[in-house]
């Protein structure tokens, strides 16, 4: 829930995240089969207006930089997969009776 009045007038949050790289699958045998993911950054915004006390907007933006996940198999130069999820845009309006 938004305040209903900021000094700002619209606050704006910004969040990053990190994941660093690490292993998703381990082949015992052949160390060379070993699925990992690449070291990503995201960054999440979100916008919100409180245009009455009774009345508000938001705006999330999530993955605003398009981030994939990158995944290879035991070498960087070996991508297996690579997956797409986009910049994902939700627009809210909150109303209190």
């Amino acid at each position: 829930m938004l305040p209903s009045r900021t000094p700002a007038g619209a606050p704006l949050r910004v969040l990053y995240g990190f994941t660093g790289e690490h292993i998703t699958s381990f082949n015992a045998t052949n160390a060379a089969l070993s699925q990992l993911r690449l070291s990503a950054k995201t960054v999440n915004l979100r916008f919100g207006y409180q245009a009455r006390p009774s009345l508000g907007f938001t705006l999330d933006v999530a993955n605003a930089f398009n981030e994939p996940p990158v995944f290879y198999i035991g070498f960087k130069d070996r991508m297996c997969r690579q997956i797409n999820n986009f910049v994902t845009v939700t627009a809210g309006v909150n109303r209190r009776f």
